[in-house]
């Protein structure tokens, strides 16, 4: 987009960096323009979206699950993890239903990145309400690949989610490792040590240490 034509439709917004973006299309200006036009209705002085990942207000949550519905099909894959992203506060509880939809939306089936980012707003709202629906995502046979349910589930102690848990990281060692050792230990289950244990030996010297921090927190 040429600079007046971002000019055109972002008007007062037009001195942020989105002006400088040769990716920018017209319907993300368009979408962005409106969403901070709503947010600073509010009381904001909102000058791109950044601010959402750092500016809790629960007012926002209808805004920015409305843009996305409605604007779907012709916004960004950008705009909408920007989007994604500002949902990711605890107590966005009302939030996590629409944040599942787009994880098991064709946009995260096509983009393991994408789905990850969408697990990691999932788990930074840390909502225990939705308990079901994180088994069923875990437990279905094609979870051969970590995301950040896998640790959500172990932060929760999930007791119902154990088994998998164990399951997983002995059937994809090299895909669970990280987030088994990282936060597993919670679980405060002496019997999982012969599991921190067999990465031990691991070839990558921070997996070692995080083994050993893992067996230290259960022991």
């Amino acid at each position: 987009m040429e600079k007046e034509e971002v000019f055109s439709i972002m008007g007062k917004y037009y001195g942020n960096a989105y002006y400088r973006d040769k990716d920018l299309t017209h319907a993300d200006a368009v979408v962005i323009t409106n969403i901070l036009d709503q947010i600073n209705s509010l009381g904001y002085y909102f000058s791109n979206l950044h601010k959402l990942t750092s500016i809790k207000d629960i007012r926002f949550i209808d805004i920015l699950i409305q843009s996305y519905k409605e604007n779907e099909n012709i916004i960004s894959k950008g705009l909408k993890m920007s989007i994604v992203r500002g949902l990711h506060f605890r107590g966005y509880d009302q939030a996590v239903p629409f944040l599942l939809e787009v994880y098991h939306s064709k946009e995260s089936a096509s983009d393991r990145n994408f789905k990850f980012g969408v697990s990691s707003a999932i788990e930074r709202v840390f909502s225990k309400k939705y308990l079901d629906d994180y088994l069923k995502i875990i437990m279905a046979p094609d979870y051969t690949k970590c995301d950040c349910i896998y640790s959500l589930l172990c932060k929760m102690k999930e007791g119902r989610a154990y088994q998998r848990i164990i399951d997983l990281v002995k059937v994809y060692p090299d895909e669970f490792k990280f987030s088994f050792l990282q936060d597993a230990w919670k679980f405060k289950k002496q019997e999982m040590i012969p599991y921190f244990s067999f990465f031990l030996n691991d070839p990558n010297t921070e997996i070692r240490t995080m083994a050993k921090h893992a067996i230290k927190k259960v022991s």
